[in-house]
């Protein structure tokens, strides 16, 4: 698996740092620094550096090809002694890249982001067979111009404009009013705000970002899809996840000793947090695809079980639900049925007629008075039946007059004096009666 690895920090003079040092270390070899006059030799083990190259913009002086030339003339040229002398680049390097792929990523990210800006570098391929290949790059802080020389300037103060393109005066907060110096020989000045420029693409986060970007993007045109690197920051991706903290060729190099590193101890301790995240995670994973596979199955269940009762409830309409509805529908439509809701409809009505009567004979004790409600109530009944029925009504079948005789009777053994005027003759207990 590979790893994104980009490592970047300034080469200060004050502090005794140069980039002849540098050099003599990325290098291998010794370096004679003309602006010290002392010599620095970082030689290596056999082995330790595999590739050298300098890689100069157009226009470079080709004497620039050797770097120690380069790094000599750019030590004298700069004369401050507090001068940011360059940028100091390690990268890590795929394991299972060759080493001609390695030396094209390497290239291609020093050509697609300083050779492209005119700044000169050299780098070195350091592999010592440890599992552990990394490329070394010194970049001067200083950038070429057309004609090969060095750049008069990094970056440079210019006034601070306001909107209407005015310089912006720089305010005493003791005296609210500008501030103003006394220089020798050019008498007093007023001070404006001022802003830095930066020229050189070293300097910056946004550039220091760029950088980052830049190798990504060269390394990974040499790494499969699924090896892929990225300069993001776990979090800058979303990831919930510890970094390690860098530990270093001396740090490695102390621990193998035996020696405690805290460093290297605190690594160890951040790596076995990862893991039980990581057990952790696996678990969680688990869980989330067995419920997965739970809600899956349901479903397959639910579409399985919906279609089980559509097919039920198509075989009961087919089967059972619509011969049904034919039947009645048949039956509805036959005379039969027309005439047994006929007569049901004459009996309901006669009941409650008869109901009505006896009840309303209960309550009296005039037998002409009782007399005249029954032969009222059997005029309304049948007046009734005949505009429900929409023909005469005028004798009952022998099964009816079976039916409300015995209601009758009844009625006549509890009521003897008001029966004299009811006669039930033949099949009709409502004809013959006299009126």
């Amino acid at each position: 698996m590979s790893i994104y690895s980009c490592h970047i920090r300034n080469i200060q003079r004050s502090a005794g740092e140069s980039t002849t040092a540098k050099l003599s270390y990325i290098s291998g070899e010794k370096v004679y620094d003309e602006h010290t006059g002392l010599t620095k030799d970082c030689r290596h083990g056999k082995g330790g550096v595999v590739f050298t190259n300098t890689i100069l913009p157009e226009g470079a002086p080709e004497k620039y090809k050797d770097p120690r030339v380069l790094v000599n003339e750019f030590e004298m040229y700069e004369k401050q002694a507090n001068a940011r002398l360059g940028k100091s680049i390690m990268v890590a390097l795929p394991r299972n890249c060759s080493l001609e792929e390695n030396i094209s990523a390497v290239e291609d990210f020093i050509q697609s982001y300083f050779t492209t800006n005119r700044l000169p570098a050299t780098y070195a391929i350091h592999d010592s067979g440890d599992g552990n290949p990394h490329a070394h790059i010194l970049v001067v802080a200083r950038s070429l111009d057309k004609n090969g020389n060095w750049a008069k300037a990094k970056e440079k103060k210019v006034p601070e404009l306001d909107e209407n393109g005015n310089k912006i005066p720089l305010i005493d907060p003791k005296t609210g009013e500008q501030k103003v110096r006394v220089r020798k020989g050019k008498g007093t000045e007023k001070l404006w705000k001022t802003k830095t420029v930066v020229h050189d693409p070293l300097n910056g986060r946004a550039n220091y970002k760029s950088i980052r970007k830049a190798w990504e993007n060269s390394v990974n045109k040499h790494l499969a899809p699924e090896q892929q690197v990225d300069c993001r920051s776990y979090k800058e991706r979303g990831l919930d996840i510890e970094p390690t903290k860098h530990e270093g060729y001396t740090a490695r190099k102390r621990a193998a000793e035996g020696q405690y590193v805290d460093v290297i101890a605190e690594n160890k301790r951040i790596m076995e947090r990862r893991m039980e995240m990581k057990a952790i995670d696996e678990k969680i994973s688990e869980l989330d695809q067995s419920i997965a596979e739970s809600e899956n199955k349901i479903a397959t269940w639910q579409e399985e079980l919906t279609s089980r009762v559509k097919n039920v409830f198509a075989w009961l309409r087919e089967n059972v639900v619509d011969p049904v509805r034919e039947t009645v529908s048949s039956f509805r439509r036959s005379e039969h049925f027309y005439h047994l809701t006929n007569h049901l409809q004459q009996d309901l009505l006669v009941f409650k007629y008869t109901n009505d009567t006896i009840e309303c004979l209960n309550n009296t004790t005039d037998e002409m008075t009782a007399g005249k409600l029954i032969l009222e109530s059997d005029d309304h009944a049948l007046e009734y039946l005949e505009d429900m029925t929409g023909y005469p009504v005028d004798i009952m079948d022998d099964e009816r007059a079976d039916y409300y005789r015995p209601i009758f009777e009844e009625w006549e053994a509890e009521n003897s004096t008001v029966t004299d005027n009811i006669i039930l003759s033949g099949s009709n207990p409502y004809h013959g009666r006299e009126r």
